[in-house]
C-alpha cells in the first residue's frame, strides 16, 4: 500500500473564488494565509497583486486536484462537486476540499477528511468565525479520524476500515491498545469486551478485518553501506529476508539511512520507494560520534570515509540515540552491507538532528512571462522548493511563491554567479529552484549547470551528488509563434544574435547557412543599446536571399501586460520595432501571411501537403 498523505502540503492551498462577489473572503483567507496561491477569474477584478487568473473554473479545480493540492474553493457546493466529479478518486487518496459559502456563514470539509481537511477547516474557522459544518461520520461522532493517524504510524490496509470505522461510529467504543495514547482526548471508550478492537503491532501475523484495526509503528531505522553503482535486488531480498525472519511488516521502516558521500547513490532511493519510506544521510563526522555502539569497527572503512562503520552508525544516528541494535552489520555479496535499530519510539523525520536530504536543483523553465503558459509541473516544483534562484526580473513573476522561501537575486550579466549559488545551495542538502524565462534548455541556465559540474573544480566537493532535474517551459519563439499563427510550421531553427559568448563570425555563418537552407530563423537577443550590427546583417542578407515580401513577426513582451506582435513583409519592417525585450521570427521562402476577417492577421509556414501524393 502506499502512503500518499505526505505528498499533499497543506500549508500550500490553492484558494479558487468562482465570481467577483466571491474575490473579497478569498483575498482575506489569502492575506493570512501566506503560503497560499489566490486563483481569480480572469474576467474579474482584484487588488491582491499575487492573485493568479484562471480561464475556467472547472478545468483549474480538475488540475488543481490531480496534483494533490489542497482547495479552498468560495463557491456552492453542487458547482463544486459537479466540476470534480471526472476526477474524483478513492477517498484514501483525495487531497482536501473545502467549500465555503459566498459570504462566509458555513465552511464545509467536502472530501479529504482523511488528509487534512480537518486541520484547514479549522484554521478557516478561526479566520472567518464560522462554523465548520462536519460532513465526516468519524470525525463528527467521535471526534478522531481513525484511519488518520499521528505522523510516525500508518493504518495497515485502509481498504478493509470500511466496516471497522462503522462499528465504532455505532458502538462508540473499542479494545484500545494501551500504546495508542491519541485517542485519550476523543470519544471512543476502552472496553475489552468490545467488538471492535484498535491495535498497535510490528508483526505481520497480526492483520486488520472486519473488526480490527491495525497501526504499524514507524520504529525500524535500516542502515546501508553501498559501493558505486550497487544493484537494488540483492538489498532488497536481505531486507525482505530480515523482516521474515523477525515478523516486521514493511510498513514499520521509518526510512533508508546511509554516509552523505552517498546521497546520490540510485539504489538508495529506489530502496526507499520500494519500501515506502524517505532517505537520509549523515556526514561521516556525525557517524564518527557512533563509534561505541558500533558492533565491530573497520580500519579499512574509516580510511575511505572518514568512520568506522556506515551501515550500523548511520542506523543509530537515525534513532537520536534511543534505539536497539537488532540486526548487525551483514554483509551483502560484494555490494554493500545492511543493519537495522529499532528506535524506543515512532521515528519522525522532521526531529532527526544532524541528518540531510540529497539537495535538489530544479532547473525551471517559466515560459515568456504569463501564468497561462506555466506547466503544472513547474508549478509544482516551485512549490516544493525551500530557495529561489535567478534575475531578480524573473523572480518578480513569481511573487505569490516568495512567502516561505529564501530569495536570491541577481542582476542581468550574474548567470555564472547565479548557477554556481544554486549549486553551492543544493550541495548543503537544500531543494533549489533555479528560475528561467521561456524554457531552461533553451538559451537559458541548463546548460550552464551542466558546464559548471562538469569543469569548475572550485564548487563545493558534494555538488556532483545533487538530484538535477530541468523543468521545461514554453520558449518565447513557440510563444511568439503562437501568437502569429504557425511560422514554424516547417524546418526552423534558433539563432542568439549576441556576440557575448559567441564570435560575430560564427553567427553570421550560421546565419548565411540558415538562409540558404531556408530555415524559419526565430533571433534570440536580436538587439542591445550598443549591439545592431548583427541584427542589421541579417536583415540585409534576408532582402538579398528571400526578397523584400519575406516574412517577418515581431514579437515584444510575450505574455504580459503590454504585449505587441506584428507580422508583416520586411519591406513593411523598420528597425525601432525591436528592442531586448523582443524575439524576431524570419519565414522561410515559402512562409505565408493570411488576413481573415478585418483585423486578424496571422503567418504560417506550408508544411508541404499541396505536393503530397496520394497512396
Amino acid at each position: 500500500m502506499t502512503d500518499h498523505s505526505a505528498d499533499i502540503i497543506l500549508s500550500r492551498p490553492a484558494i479558487v473564488a468562482v465570481s467577483q462577489v466571491a474575490i473579497p473572503l478569498a483575498e482575506q483567507i489569502a492575506m493570512v494565509w501566506p503560503q497560499a496561491s489566490l486563483y481569480i477569474n480572469k474576467k474579474h477584478d482584484s487588488s491582491y497583486a499575487q492573485a493568479i487568473r484562471y480561464q475556467h473554473f472547472s478545468t483549474l479545480l480538475q488540475d488543481v486536484y490531480s496534483q494533490r493540492t489542497p482547495l479552498i474553493v468560495i463557491a456552492a457546493t453542487g458547482i463544486v462537486i459537479r466540476s470534480l466529479a471526472p476526477v474524483l478518486q478513492q477517498k484514501m487518496i483525495a487531497p482536501p476540499v473545502i467549500v465555503v459559502s459566498i459570504r462566509g456563514d458555513y465552511i464545509v470539509p467536502l472530501l479529504g477528511a482523511h488528509h487534512g481537511a480537518r486541520n484547514i477547516s479549522e484554521k478557516l474557522s478561526i479566520i472567518l468565525g464560522a462554523p465548520i459544518v462536519h460532513t465526516d461520520a468519524s470525525e463528527d461522532i467521535i471526534g478522531v479520524a481513525l484511519d488518520e493517524p499521528p505522523i510516525g504510524y500508518v493504518l495497515d490496509s485502509p481498504k478493509k476500515a470500511v466496516k471497522p470505522l462503522s462499528l465504532a461510529n455505532n458502538e462508540k467504543q473499542a479494545c484500545i491498545d494501551k500504546n495508542i495514547n491519541w485517542l485519550k482526548e476523543s470519544a471512543l471508550q476502552h472496553n475489552s469486551s468490545a467488538s471492535l478492537a484498535l491495535i498497535i503491532s510490528q508483526d505481520t501475523r497480526v492483520k486488520t478485518n472486519d473488526t480490527t484495526l491495525v497501526y504499524r509503528a514507524k520504529r525500524l531505522c535500516i542502515g546501508i553501506g553501498a559501493v558505486r553503482f550497487a544493484s537494488l535486488e540483492p538489498f532488497i531480498e536481505v531486507i525482505d529476508a530480515f523482516l521474515h525472519e523477525h515478523s516486521f511488516h514493511p510498513h514499520t521502516i521509518a526510512g533508508i539511512f546511509s554516509i552523505n558521500v552517498k546521497a546520490d547513490e540510485k539504489c538508495l532511493h529506489a530502496l526507499a520507494q520500494h519500501y515506502k519510506c524517505q532517505v537520509g544521510f549523515f556526514s561521516a563526522e556525525r557517524l564518527l560520534m557512533e563509534t561505541e555502539r558500533l558492533s565491530e569497527k573497520s580500519d579499512i572503512v574509516f580510511e575511505e570515509v572518514g568512520c568506522y562503520g556506515v551501515a550500523e552508525a548511520a542506523a543509530f544516528a537515525a534513532c537520536n540515540a534511543k534505539g536497539k541494535l537488532i540486526q548487525p552489520k551483514k554483509k551483502i555479496k560484494a555490494i554493500g552491507t545492511m543493519a537495522c535499530v529499532e528506535s524506543h519510539e515512532p521515528v519522525d523525520f522532521a526531529s532527526i538532528s544532524d541528518m540531510v536530504l540529497q539537495g535538489r536543483l530544479s532547473v525551471i523553465g517559466i515560459g515568456p512571462g504569463s501564468h497561462d503558459w506555466r506547466s503544472i509541473e513547474c508549478i509544482n516544483v516551485i512549490e516544493d522548493t525551500t530557495d529561489l534562484v535567478g534575475y531578480e526580473f524573473y523572480l518578480s513573476f513569481l511573487q505569490a511563491y516568495h512567502t516561505g522561501r529564501t530569495l536570491h537575486k541577481f542582476s542581468l550579466g550574474q548567470e555564472q554567479e547565479r548557477v554556481r549559488h544554486a549549486i553551492t545551495l543544493a550541495a548543503q542538502g537544500k531543494n533549489v529552484g533555479l528560475i528561467c524565462s521561456g524554457d531552461a534548455g533553451i538559451y537559458a541556465m541548463a546548460s550552464l549547470v551542466f558546464e559548471e559540474l562538469h569543469t569548475n573544480k572550485a564548487l563545493p566537493a558534494n555538488a556532483a551528488q545533487i538530484a538535477i532535474q530541468i523543468i521545461p517551459g514554453i520558449s518565447a519563439m513557440q510563444a511568439a509563434a503562437a501568437r502569429a499563427g504557425a511560422p514554424l510550421g516547417h524546418d526552423f531553427c534558433a539563432i542568439s544574435l549576441s556576440d557575448l559568448l559567441t564570435p560575430t563570425e560564427i553567427i553570421k555563418r550560421r546565419i548565411d547557412m540558415a538562409l540558404e537552407a531556408d530555415f524559419v530563423m526565430a533571433l534570440y537577443n536580436p538587439v542591445s543599446q550598443k549591439r545592431h550590427e548583427l541584427f542589421r546583417y541579417v536583415i540585409d542578407r534576408t532582402k538579398e536571399v528571400r526578397g523584400e515580401d519575406c516574412v517577418i513577426i515581431v514579437a515584444r513582451q510575450l505574455g504580459r501586460n503590454d504585449e505587441k506582435v506584428v507580422c508583416i513583409q520586411l519591406n513593411d519592417f523598420e528597425e525601432r520595432m525591436v528592442d531586448m525585450l523582443t524575439i524576431v521570427i524570419i519565414g522561410n521562402s515559402q512562409s505565408q501571411l493570411l488576413s481573415l476577417g478585418y483585423s486578424q492577421q496571422y503567418a504560417y509556414t506550408p508544411r508541404g501537403y499541396e505536393n503530397k501524393k496520394s497512396g
